[in-house]
């Protein structure tokens, strides 16, 4: 008995490998990197949108994804993947969306980081505003520096240190009252140089404009 299950274990395997190398032996991985790689190439936006409105999270995700490497073209279909009804969805939208847009264009970033239901959702939105360097969402992301969430303070943190380039006294996992009255100075602080920031970022801003189109 044992033997003849074997054997015909033996005959499946060897049936599937045929059909493997018959069909090419492309899996459904191969088929989606390919397909993928293609959009990536051509920059068809309109087609990966259609790919990330996909019921296959793995397509949508991966359609998102590429979005973020084609570029300023697909800032359009960033947006609609940020009101995506999965979280997922959103979650990798707003981390691509860094790739495609700059600080006058997060207006859907700051929706989110506000009021998404998911946490990581938000934390995601208040990276990307931190990377974009959208210092005239400051107030946003200061707020976000009391969210109910850990890890989304955690990531308030890091961009409020990124746009002002420095560190400051302030504890995420503290307790509110400990954390307001270190919020509170960091509102004064930024009350008095957002001039000055937002000034020096806008130059940086034109001076990497202007080498990436001498390049």
């Amino acid at each position: 008995m044992r033997l003849k299950l074997l054997v015909a274990a033996v005959v499946v395997l060897s049936l599937l490998v045929i059909w493997r190398m018959m069909s090419g032996g492309s899996s459904p991985a191969d088929s989606l990197n390919t397909r993928m790689a293609e959009l990536h190439r051509t920059g068809d936006v309109e087609a990966l949108a259609v790919e990330a409105a996909s019921p296959d999270i793995r397509t949508a995700l991966r359609a998102v994804e590429t979005m973020g490497y084609v570029g300023p073209k697909a800032v359009k279909q960033l947006r609609r993947a940020l009101a995506d009804r999965r979280p997922q969805i959103r979650q990798q939208a707003a981390t691509a969306y860094a790739k495609v847009a700059g600080p006058k264009e997060v207006a859907p970033l700051v929706e989110i980081a506000r009021a998404d239901e998911s946490s990581i959702v938000r934390a995601c939105a208040i990276t990307t505003l931190g990377k974009v360097r959208a210092h005239n969402e400051m107030e946003t992301i200061l707020d976000a520096l009391n969210d109910k969430d850990l890890v989304v303070r955690r990531r308030a943190y890091d961009a409020v240190t990124h746009i002002l380039g420095r560190r400051y006294l302030y504890d995420p996992a503290a307790p509110s009252a400990r954390r307001l009255e270190s919020i509170a100075v960091i509102r004064k602080f930024w009350s008095e140089i957002k001039g000055v920031v937002g000034k020096y970022h806008d130059e940086a801003r034109k001076q990497n404009s202007k080498a990436s189109g001498a390049r």
